[in-house]
């Protein structure tokens, strides 16, 4: 039993050792004190501002997370990473593989339209995010 808990043990020590080398560092909320008497939701959105659609025929994407939260009054944190067209430009690859950007994409049509997404391509939606009181982070 003892010999059992050790082993345990040891493979459990040498998990944690590996997450530590392969999971890049991340924020943690440590404390958070909300006002009493109300009922809190923290929401994020990563990846914004984005004008590609939800789905193929609908709305965009941030424009209508922006509706959304306006009509219920409530505020949302965008994350913004910018865009990656100079840094990760994407490639045509083979279909079927995770680097095919083809037009027959099932799901979005426009993915890897890098002019709809990113703070650069969509400075009037930055503004309406920071003039509707939310918040930008990176």
């Amino acid at each position: 039993m003892k010999l059992a808990r050790y082993v345990n043990s040891y493979f459990k020590q040498k998990r944690k050792e590996a997450m530590r080398r392969y999971l890049s560092p991340v924020r943690r909320i440590e404390r958070f004190y909300p006002p009493s008497g109300g009922r809190f939701c923290a929401m994020t959105f990563d990846d914004g501002p984005s004008r590609g659609q939800i789905n193929p025929g609908e709305g965009e994407l941030t424009p209508t997370l922006l509706d959304i939260l306006a009509r219920y009054g409530a505020k949302g944190t965008f994350d913004v990473v910018g865009t990656t067209e100079h840094n990760y430009p994407d490639e045509v690859g083979k279909p079927g593989t995770p680097q095919w950007g083809g037009i027959r994409h099932d799901h979005y049509p426009d993915f890897g339209l890098d002019r709809l997404a990113g703070v650069v391509n969509n400075r009037e939606l930055v503004r309406r995010i920071l003039d509707e009181g939310h918040e930008l982070t990176n």
